[in-house]
């Protein structure tokens, strides 16, 4: 028996009129033109830091402005396998796990204002002197993460939940260059993120993830 056509091949046609393969160098330019392309290096990113971390707007701002680069986080299904039946042994969810760290570079600037703000954030977590730990909510924070279009409107955004500087790396120094700077590379803690698309934004705040009206936005 020959096959003519796409919807015969499985022997289904419940994925539309796909008679043919749909894929020719003309649609694909048409629909690059029709929903265009993200550029990895249009992206914004804003850090809003516990209220206990008295810092000036202008401060956290450029410090924001210096980020490199950043990891927008993605999401895990944890499994298990479901033996209690016969045949093939399949995969069965059992949790949902986030990333658990998202990692940031930012560029080091001359007073070391980076470093020194994610020191400041991370030792709301602790008492430097006596080293006791202090409360979860003293220390946890937000940061929002936007891809941008050619003219700097955000297409997309993602709202980071329950963040702070978990990590913050060596600052490694060389004299064998000559053009190099300094980035600091911090790791971020989440505890779980949502996103919305930019014709959503402004039409409510982005919920917070515990909410018991979560919407259509969850990631």
């Amino acid at each position: 028996m020959s096959i003519h056509n796409l919807n015969e091949f499985f022997g289904t046609s419940d994925q539309g009129d796909f008679t043919q393969s749909s894929f020719t160098l003309n649609t694909f330019r048409s629909e690059i033109d029709r929903g265009g392309i993200v550029r990895d290096n249009q992206f914004e990113v804003r850090l809003n830091p516990p209220p206990a971390f008295n810092i000036d707007a202008t401060l956290n701002r450029t410090i924001s402005l210096r980020c490199q680069s950043i990891t927008i986080p993605g999401t895990n299904l944890s499994t298990t396998p479901d033996s209690n039946i016969y045949g093939p042994v399949r995969e069965v969810v059992d949790g949902v796990n986030f990333a658990g760290t998202v990692d940031m570079a930012l560029i080091a600037d001359q007073g070391m204002r980076v470093r020194q703000y994610f020191e400041k954030w991370q030792q709301l977590a602790y008492n430097p002197q006596t080293w006791d730990l202090n409360y979860y909510e003293d220390y946890i924070g937000t940061i929002d993460v936007f891809l941008l279009n050619k003219a700097g409107q955000p297409l997309y955004g993602v709202r980071l939940w329950e963040t702070f500087p978990k990590t913050f790396g060596p600052i490694e120094l060389s004299a064998a260059t000559t053009d190099g700077f300094v980035a600091i590379g911090v790791s971020m803690a989440i505890e779980a993120f949502r996103g919305r698309e930019a014709r959503r934004a402004g039409t409510s705040p982005v919920p917070n993830y515990k909410s018991n009206n979560p919407g259509t936005n969850v990631i």
